[in-house]
């Protein structure tokens, strides 16, 4: 359903600190999922995929270009 503060219904921040994730990922979410026209519909599935295929992917090339460029005979 939407976010209700008065009924309790959303990720407010002190459930956000329950979790353990790093603000900074919080952050990086809240940025890329901003409202532009409409409501932002949040779902713990979207956040999942999010990091896995947006963060993860792109730390786990960054680390193979520069360990690649790292071996690369001079």
């Amino acid at each position: 359903g939407k976010f209700s503060k008065s009924h309790g219904i959303g990720v407010f921040g002190n459930d956000a600190k329950t979790t353990n994730i790093p603000s900074e990922v919080w952050r990086y979410y809240l940025l890329m999922n901003r409202p532009e026209v409409s409501d932002t519909l949040f779902t713990w599935a979207d956040l999942q995929a999010k990091l896995n295929s947006e963060l993860l992917n792109n730390l786990g090339n960054f680390i193979n270009r520069v360990l690649s460029f790292v071996a690369k005979p001079a």
